[in-house]
């Protein structure tokens, strides 16, 4: 299946199929293993297009696991959810972000 993956909202909002479910969600990574302090943030919207398959679009951002960061960090994600998924009447999906400070399997924190 064909996912679209888009990196402006109004584009995301022009191809969503509307009637369809919209979806967000918020994922990591860690992009600093041997230290674990860097991670890369994904915020995503996602639906099916007037096309009938999947498009996304996602904002992203890298931060460390230094404890003003991860205040900022949820804040710009508050916002993001406010700003993207709200108006669209989004559900939210998995919201992993609070996960990636608790150690896991990824070798990080």
């Amino acid at each position: 299946m064909l996912k679209e993956r888009v990196f402006t909202y109004q584009e995301f909002v022009e191809k969503v199929d509307m009637s369809k479910p919209i979806h967000y969600a918020v994922f990591y990574k860690c992009v600093d293993p041997e230290h674990g302090v860097l991670y890369r943030v994904w915020f995503t919207v996602s639906g099916v297009s007037r096309d009938g398959h999947v498009v996304e679009f996602y904002v992203e951002k890298t931060t460390t696991a230094v404890e003003p960061d991860l205040a900022k960090t949820e804040g710009w994600l508050r916002d993001l959810e406010a700003k993207y998924a709200k108006p669209l009447g989004a559900t939210p999906g998995e919201w992993i972000y609070h996960k990636a400070f608790q150690g896991g399997e990824d070798g990080c924190v």
